[in-house]
């Protein structure tokens, strides 16, 4: 008995677990229907929908209705910069094993976990991602989407200290973007080569690549991507000691910023003024727009950008509090260590040699400053320049070649045109020609056909005279039987000789007949 109520109980439970599930279901899915629907409403309702999604961790990415929503959240949390949560996401959908549902968006997908781990200083998973978002997309034949790609793996191994491989991937990517039409993403690998050109102290250059970017994304109405090309300018000017020109850069800049609200670009904008106040001696004002900075990146999760800006900071402290300005570039260090920084592990290793100096540790900070200058070396020692100068030859070969291409194109164009043109002009001057020729002819012809219609009138008008005067002649003439005298048709009578002679042309001669003669004139001998 009570082993068949234990039964009884189990079924029930089951029974009512199933109707739960299937209870949740639904509204899983009513949930991810309102997030999609809400694309345009107030981020406060988008906000509120994509954590009753995130609430629900038995969402299958595999699952095609189920892998539309997750992506819209994972989009929306990029957009929002929680850079964690959309790697998360992400990592989910397009990952070792990726979703069939994202197939025809899998280069975008790819494209954003790389972002989103550059930002979050995973440049491991980064450049892996972006690697695969390139491969995706070249087989697709989207020169766009490879370029972007393309560009994100530069920014890689610029971070990473590797600049003439950054520039060289720039160069690719500016190829790509060429190729699609696509100016602002050219625009962006300008920017970032020029980026890279900063890095190795060639400010001239690299203000020549910004000053292109800016241009470009200036005349296609990117305010965005124009505020980072002129912050960059302002950059390039700080390390030029230029340094009036650099706060004009660095406070349009930040104005453009604002008004588009992007924190993070405005957090750029507030470490860039604060290294140059700090160039100029103004120590208040950069160690107020530096802990703002700070603030902002750290709310945002921004690793490398963090370590930047402890850096930074340190150098401010340096000045009044040493020992406060050693714990931060140690924390900005240990951050730039940890992720595989080498260029900001410079920075970091210098600013802690400063703050230790202030501190009269100067053994210390000559160890520190000795690993920066040994670590400066490897990043942009002989070898990154002979690495340097053989790309810029590369380049400058194949621009030569493809000018020269370009030229033996033109060239060819030309030729064919001159050609074009001279079988054009001959063929004109034969239809002038034959044109002429026929011309004389038809004159010719007209006028032998006006000749012979003059003479076919000229014959017309004869014809009718002996017409008319055949007709005058016509008919019965009334003669005198005696006389002979005709009378015509005023009853008058006339000789025969006055009266043909007005009426034809003929004139009358007189003779004698043998037999008149021989008549009237006997005695007359022949």
């Amino acid at each position: 008995m009570k082993s068949w109520l234990f039964r009884c109980a189990l079924v029930c439970l089951v029974a009512a677990l199933a109707s739960e599930a299937a209870a949740a279901e639904p509204s899983v899915n009513a949930t991810l229907e309102a997030f999609r629907a809400s694309a345009g409403e107030a981020d406060p309702r988008r906000a509120e929908l994509a954590a009753a999604v995130a609430a629900h961790p038995e969402l299958d990415p595999h699952q095609s209705d189920h892998a539309a929503g997750l992506l819209e959240v994972a989009k929306y949390a990029h957009d929002n910069q929680r850079f964690r949560e959309s790697q998360q996401r992400f990592s989910r959908l397009c990952g070792d094993d990726p979703s069939p549902a994202v197939e025809d968006v899998l280069s975008e997908c790819l494209f954003l976990l790389a972002v989103s781990s550059f930002y979050l200083g995973d440049f491991e998973v980064a450049e892996r991602a972006a690697g695969r978002a390139s491969r995706v997309a070249e087989e697709s034949s989207d020169a766009i989407a490879a370029s972007k790609a393309i560009n994100l793996i530069g920014a890689v191994l610029m971070r990473q200290g590797n600049y003439v491989e950054a520039i060289e991937a720039y160069d690719r990517a500016i190829e790509f973007a060429n190729r699609s039409g696509d100016e602002s993403w050219s625009a962006r690998a300008l920017n970032n080569t020029g980026l890279s050109y900063t890095y190795l102290r060639k400010f001239d250059r690299a203000i020549r690549f910004f000053e292109r970017a800016r241009d470009i994304q200036h005349r296609l109405g990117n305010r965005r991507d124009e505020a980072a090309a002129i912050a960059n300018i302002g950059d390039a000017y700080t390390h030029k000691q230029e340094y009036d020109t650099a706060f004009g850069y660095h406070e349009l800049a930040l104005s453009i910023r604002e008004e588009e609200g992007r924190r993070d670009e405005i957090a750029l904008s507030l470490h860039s003024l604060g290294r140059l106040q700090l160039r100029v001696g103004r120590l208040e004002e950069a160690a107020k727009n530096l802990e703002r900075c700070l603030a902002i990146r750290e709310e945002l999760g921004l690793e490398p950008e963090i370590a930047g800006v402890l850096t930074t900071l340190a150098e401010v402290y340096a000045e009044w509090d040493p020992e406060r300005a050693t714990a931060i570039a140690e924390r900005g260090l240990e951050r730039a260590e940890t992720l595989g920084l080498r260029g900001r592990r410079v920075a970091a290793l210098e600013s802690v040699a400063h703050a230790l100096t202030r501190q009269g540790r100067f053994q210390e900070a000559y160890a520190r400053l000795c690993e920066a200058r040994s670590l400066e070396q490897e990043v942009s020692g002989a070898q990154t320049q002979e690495a340097l100068d053989d790309f810029e030859a590369r380049i400058a070969r194949d621009h030569a070649e493809r000018d020269a291409r370009t030229q033996e194109l033109v060239r060819n164009v030309l030729l064919i045109a001159a050609a074009v043109l001279l079988l054009a002009g001959l063929f004109g001057w034969y239809l002038f020609i034959s044109k002429r020729r026929a011309l004389k002819v038809l004159t010719a012809t007209h006028r032998r056909l006006e000749e012979a219609h003059g003479e076919l009138a000229m014959q017309r008008g004869e014809l009718a005279s002996a017409l008319g005067r055949i007709e005058l002649l016509e008919g019965f003439l009334p003669i005198c039987a005696h006389c002979k005298d005709i009378r015509d048709e005023t009853g008058d009578w006339a000789p025969i000789e006055i009266y043909v002679s007005e009426r034809a042309d003929v004139s009358f001669t007189h003779g004698i007949c043998p037999k008149c003669r021989q008549r009237h004139y006997p005695s007359i001998e022949h």
